[in-house]
């Protein structure tokens, strides 16, 4: 209702409904950043097991392959290499679409502009995680689905 309030150049009713809006944010004792704080806190220790998952699928650093080249999972006996199959990126792709739809993640579901915004990202991200080593993108999807299932 803000939105459209904008839209008709009405600042007045604009203003009523975002001081509404607020009120009941106090009134319910939250806000609209408490749906982020669990992503915000969880940022850096992702990061880090993302690069140092990184380093030990190419083997860079002080880190050797070890049982990530041998281990596997599935259908990817080897987990330093991309998904031969392209199961993962799809995979991936379609958890990341459901945690966006069903807002898991934000708190909010897109509309209109967006849904066709993360469609696309989503499509784009088969392309733009296919080459990355399986062992990266387990570790993805393993995050986006326990995002998803504890929301």
């Amino acid at each position: 209702r803000i939105m459209m309030a904008t839209k008709r150049h009405d600042a007045a009713a604009a203003e009523a409904l975002q001081r509404e809006s607020e009120e009941l944010f106090d009134k319910m004792g939250c806000s609209p950043w408490s749906a982020m704080r669990y992503s915000l806190a969880m940022t850096p220790f992702q990061l880090s097991c993302f690069f140092a998952l990184r380093d030990l699928c190419l083997g860079m650093g002080a880190v050797a392959p070890g049982d990530m080249t041998t281990g596997g999972f599935l259908w990817v006996p080897d987990l330093t290499v991309p998904d031969p199959y392209f199961v993962l990126p799809v995979m991936l792709s379609s958890v990341f679409l459901t945690a966006m739809f069903t807002g898991s993640e934000s708190g909010m579901r897109p509309s209109g502009m967006m849904r066709h915004v993360l469609i696309g990202l989503s499509v784009a991200g088969v392309a733009l995680t296919s080459q990355f080593p399986a062992g990266i993108q387990l570790f993805w999807l393993f995050n986006i689905s326990l995002g998803v299932a504890l929301a």
